[in-house]
């Protein structure tokens, strides 16, 4: 009579994946079942049921990956085989599939690099204290596990290293890990990979005593704080209800990054009702940090990997200002330099704090665009930033890194308590914007005849801008005119700024550009498409010792580019470029000079108006630079900073 048959390892996977996770060192047949593992994930699918996925195309990728062919039975080293610590196969695959049949984009999901999950799990600093394996963690948006893989690794090393892991110590740590996700699938997956996690770390025979390991991953919409505590684990672990009213110690994650044009009615209703407090037209990860700071305990640690949106966003300034106030920023990291999310159009940030109010003088480590992975796992190129100081820059309580040398906290310190904003002196307003198809074909062309509304000259008349039309100092104008009808306008829905916005003296401003540029209408020329925003005289200027054509000088200072470099580098569009928006360029500060500094910038300015070509232009900007850096108190050290950071003027290539 022959022997059972002994169970494959894809049964034995299927079986663990839905009863718990039994040792697979007890039937003698680790190694061969280890080995196998990844094989037998990709070749059979297991746990991915989804109808957009290729078999054929996942094994393919899996053998470039591994360099290895799957063709019936593969033997591989254990530690090649699928190690989510370094590469998260499973969780590419998902994520390509997500891509692929778009459910990805429109759920905002993009998945952390093992190395980028490392560093945040390391802000947490779960080696401090002695209750190690008594705290708990959890990530409210786990996908397929890169926080949780990371914290497991982490704990079991410094289990190991603390004398040894055994079976009570170790059921006790993964029992304080905690993930919730709104995708079955990548839950699936997040399960897998913290199990191959321990085989990676401890061995199927370490593992082979502890018999069936259960991990606290559950299928749930963390910010619907909807459903029946007595019932449901992940609603009693939304609520902090239960076992959970005591909060986890540390919070960590990737929110989706959904914005809020592109998120569904249903989506935004759900999201008010469970957040009321909520403003404005909010991005997805808004509810989400909400419901971390919901969750997170007294004392306790919460890092989040943001896009870089959420430092300056108006539909975020009520979040901030709780942040600043009521809890305490630990590192903030501006990760803009490297390529964190494939194909994702987002720059990130990260973001650690403490649930605990600051203390007087508390500072805040930060990473000044940090350009790869080596430079994220150094200690160095950190700079302090005084918590109070986001609260000093201007009124939109923006976060910020700084450079880590030349004390520009120090220096932002100085100019914006000594300073007055220049919203003070000047209006800024936004230019015409059509809103409906075709309207803009029938009020801007190259020609009228017999128009009723005033018709004037316009920048920004091709519906695909080839040329700049507004440089440094000058204006190339590409022959298009606007048909200034308001009334007309209005009747279509179209409202249009006050004319007399336009027709006065005037400073013209690319809205795109990689560092402020902007030009002088003094006859009050030019009407403008949005992209040209204006400014004007404001109340304060009348009576003060300033002229529109000095504050044209120094917006297009290298020190006024560098300022909104630093509080707004959120505002990255791309390739270097920002938004210079009317809202936000009011709090640049204005330092009062002398007379004669006042009247040799005006000089440079009437020089760079007449100028007949680009050099000429240069030249005398680069003088009212130095005048800039003179009457602002910069030292050598930063300006040597300023230069190294704003890029230089195109103007000569124009």
């Amino acid at each position: 009579m022959s022997s059972a048959r002994p169970p494959s390892t894809l049964e034995i996977l299927k079986h663990t994946g839905s009863e718990g996770y039994t040792g697979l060192a007890g039937d003698g047949l680790a190694p061969r079942r280890f080995h196998e593992l990844g094989f037998a994930i990709v070749k059979n699918n297991l746990a991915i049921q989804h109808r957009d996925y290729s078999l054929k195309a996942i094994r393919r990728q899996y053998e470039r990956m591994l360099g290895a062919r799957i063709d019936g039975r593969c033997h591989l080293a254990p530690g090649a085989v699928i190690d989510p610590g370094r590469f998260d196969v499973l969780g590419r695959l998902y994520e390509d599939a997500a891509r692929a049949n778009g459910t990805r984009k429109g759920a905002g999901e993009f998945y952390t690099p093992p190395p980028v999950a490392d560093y945040m799990i390391g802000l947490l600093e779960l080696e401090k204290g002695t209750g190690l394996p008594d705290r708990k963690l959890i990530d409210i948006a786990c996908g397929t596990g890169a926080f949780l893989v990371a914290g497991m690794r982490k704990v079991v090393r410094e289990l190991n290293a603390r004398g040894g892991v055994d079976v009570r110590s170790l059921r006790q740590a993964i029992d304080r890990f905690y993930g919730l996700d709104i995708s079955r699938v990548a839950g699936d997956i997040c399960r897998i990979n913290m199990y191959v996690t321990l085989l990676n770390e401890l061995g199927p025979e370490a593992l082979a005593g502890t018999g069936d390991i259960r991990f606290n991953v559950f299928q749930a919409d963390s910010i619907d704080c909807g459903g029946e505590p007595g019932v449901d684990a992940a609603a009693c672990i939304k609520r902090r209800l239960g076992a959970y009213r005591s909060g986890f110690d540390y919070v960590v994650g990737n929110p989706p990054y959904l914005e809020a044009k592109k998120m569904p009615a249903r989506m935004k209703e759900k999201c008010l009702a469970s957040w009321p407090e909520i403003k404005g037209a909010f991005d997805l990860y808004i509810p989400f940090i909400l419901q971390c700071n919901r969750l997170v305990s007294e004392g306790g640690r919460v890092c989040l990997i943001l896009p870089d949106k959420f430092t300056v966003a108006r539909y975020a300034l009520p979040l901030r200002d709780t942040l600043l106030r009521d809890y305490s920023l630990i590192e903030l990291a501006d990760l803009s330099g490297m390529d964190v999310f494939d194909r994702a159009m987002v720059y990130p940030v990260v973001l650690a704090y403490d649930n605990r109010p600051p203390a007087k003088g508390h500072t805040v480590k930060t990473r000044y665009s940090v350009a790869s992975l080596e430079g994220l796992a150094g200690n160095g190129s950190v700079a302090a930033v005084p918590q109070g100081l986001y609260r000093s820059v201007g009124h939109n309580h923006t976060l910020f890194c700084l450079p880590d040398k030349g004390d520009i906290a120090g220096l932002l310190e100085r100019l914006f308590r000594q300073g007055k904003p220049i919203g003070s002196y000047v209006a800024f307003r936004s230019a015409v914007s059509f809103h409906k198809k075709g309207l803009r074909e029938r009020f801007v062309r190259q020609s009228f005849d017999g128009e009723t509304g005033p018709v004037l000259k316009y920048l920004g008349g091709r519906s695909y801008a080839k040329r700049n039309e507004v440089g440094l100092f000058r204006f190339r104008w590409e022959g298009y005119y606007i048909d200034y009808d308001r009334a007309r306008l209005k009747a279509h829905h179209n409202v249009l700024p006050p004319l007399s916005n336009f027709t006065q003296e005037k400073i013209v401003l690319c809205q795109h550009a990689p560092r402020i540029t902007a030009a002088y209408d003094g006859r009050g020329e030019y009407v403008t498409k949005d992209v040209y925003p204006i400014g004007i005289a404001a109340p304060g200027l009348d009576g003060s010792p300033f002229s529109l054509k000095y504050f044209t000088v120094l917006l297009n200072s290298d020190l006024m580019s560098f300022l909104y470099s630093i509080v707004y580098k959120g505002v990255q569009i791309g390739g270097g470029y920002y938004h210079y928006l009317p809202t936000w360029l009011d709090i640049l500060p204005v330092i009062e000079p002398r007379r004669r500094d006042i009247y040799k910038v005006e000089q440079l300015a009437d020089e760079m108006i007449s100028a007949t070509g680009p050099a000429a232009r240069l030249r005398s900007m680069r003088e009212a630079d130095e005048i800039v850096y003179r009457v602002y108190g910069i030292g050598d050290e930063q300006r040597s900073i300023i230069g190294g950071a704003v890029p230089p003027r195109d103007s000569a290539r124009r």
